[in-house]
């Protein structure tokens, strides 16, 4: 097998990973808020589940950054002169710092709902952050994917 096409399989598979995670992480929370209202304590259960999340998002992302600069070498940096390439990695950088942001929310969000004085405004707050966080990771993940296949000059 040449090396074009094992750094082809090992990106989508990254990309697959990264993108796969994302999609549980919004379904998780979006459950999470749902069961938080009735029984907080197997909402926060809830999130012992979705542990292993960031595990999978990192193995996707070892797997996509040396694909994705293998193939760029094979390619001779062809792509990375191009404006759709320049705005597909300023996107995955959003993506990542979107997603440090949504676990330091959602950190902070644990302690609030296990509470039993919880400030229902704070919990209001956080989770209408959390959506958003989530429709823009979603948003951002369409783009980087339509971005990709597509490659508009």
């Amino acid at each position: 097998m040449n090396t074009y096409l094992l750094s082809l399989f090992a990106h989508l598979l990254g990309f697959s990973m990264l993108a796969g995670t994302i999609i549980a992480i919004v379904f998780t929370s979006r459950q999470f808020w749902k069961t938080a209202a009735i029984d907080k304590m197997k909402a926060a259960a809830m999130l012992e589940g979705g542990a292993a999340f960031p595990i999978i998002m990192g193995v996707g992302m070892l797997l996509l950054i040396p694909s994705g600069m293998l193939l760029l070498r094979i390619n001779h940096g062809t792509f990375a002169e191009q404006t759709w390439f320049r705005i597909k990695m300023l996107l995955m950088v959003l993506l990542i710092i979107n997603g440090f942001i949504g676990r330091r929310i959602m950190g902070r969000a644990v302690p609030l709902v296990i509470s039993p004085q919880a400030d229902v405004e704070k919990l209001g707050v956080l989770k209408t952050r959390v959506t958003w966080l989530n429709v823009l990771q979603l948003a951002i993940l369409l783009t980087v994917l339509i971005l990709a296949v597509f490659k508009f000059n």
